[in-house]
């Protein structure tokens, strides 16, 4: 019997944590980013945030601010889920030249020793649902 030579490859990805210890931060068309209610505590709870980019490591710095401050970003409930927070971040992604077409989900959201939130856009995973188009 001939051998079947199979390229394996371990799933680094570990089972799902549990909603009460899971940061999730995604960002869509028009550059929304979304953060759920673990993200925003550990941010302080604040009501407008400053951002930041880093060129060249294609990273998104997130810090909370006072919606008082010059160019700060406010926070806004989103309608379906109260404890998501969203940026509208459009001007800040044109700016940047940070193009978004579908929605992403940062796989590593994580803080800085400095409290800022950090988003990866070179590591990101698209979770947008496709729709199928009808035939006329």
């Amino acid at each position: 019997m001939a051998s079947v030579d199979v390229e394996w490859e371990k799933f680094l990805g570990g089972p799902v944590k549990p909603p009460a210890l899971r940061m999730h931060a995604t960002i869509a068309r028009g550059g929304r980013i979304h953060i759920n209610a673990n993200v925003f505590k550990r941010l302080g709870s604040p009501e407008a945030v400053w951002l930041f980019f880093n060129r060249r490591l294609q990273q998104i710095a997130i810090q909370a601010t006072s919606l008082r401050m010059p160019e700060a970003f406010p926070l806004r409930f989103t309608c379906t889920r109260r404890s998501t927070r969203y940026i509208s971040a459009a001007s800040f992604c044109t700016h940047f030249g940070i193009k978004i077409r579908q929605t992403h989900s940062f796989n590593d959201p994580h803080f800085s020793t400095d409290g800022k939130l950090i988003l990866n856009l070179n590591e990101t995973t698209i979770v947008s649902r496709t729709t199928k188009r009808r035939s006329a």
